[in-house]
């Protein structure tokens, strides 16, 4: 999506993602987890395994923004840590990330939204690390 006017999000014609931009997102997340050191092991959630904690993510916002020069992507992801034998939220945050990018084009969106990821990946993993 992307958006000229506050309030007014609008579609690109031609351009699409490969998949969901969230199902993109959920092996990137737990490959940031992993390598983040802070878990013994971190699995998708699809994969049936019984855990102590869970984490439950939602990609609230991506979309880039024209509404000044140079356009940017905003990326934001809310993430809920839960103990799930006492079934309670041990902590919760929204991630939220503004980039800007290289060409006002869908590329240049996409090679900004990348950037926005990183960088919330890393604020994800710190922050499941801080509260395990």
């Amino acid at each position: 999506m992307y958006q000229r006017r506050p309030q007014q999000l609008e579609h690109f014609a031609t351009a699409r993602w490969v998949e969901p931009p969230a199902r993109m997102i959920a092996p990137l997340i737990v490959d940031a987890l992993q390598r983040g050191g802070a878990f013994a092991a971190v699995v998708p959630s699809s994969s049936g395994t019984r855990a102590e904690l869970r984490l439950d993510t939602e990609l609230l916002r991506l979309q880039q923004q024209f509404d000044a020069a140079p356009s940017r992507v905003r990326l934001t992801l809310r993430a809920v840590l839960v103990d799930v034998a006492a079934r309670r939220v041990v902590a919760s945050a929204e991630f939220d990330r503004s980039v800007d990018a290289a060409s006002d084009d869908p590329y240049g969106g996409v090679v900004a939204a990348q950037r926005a990821l990183q960088q919330v990946l890393g604020e994800l993993a710190a922050f499941a690390a801080q509260r395990r």
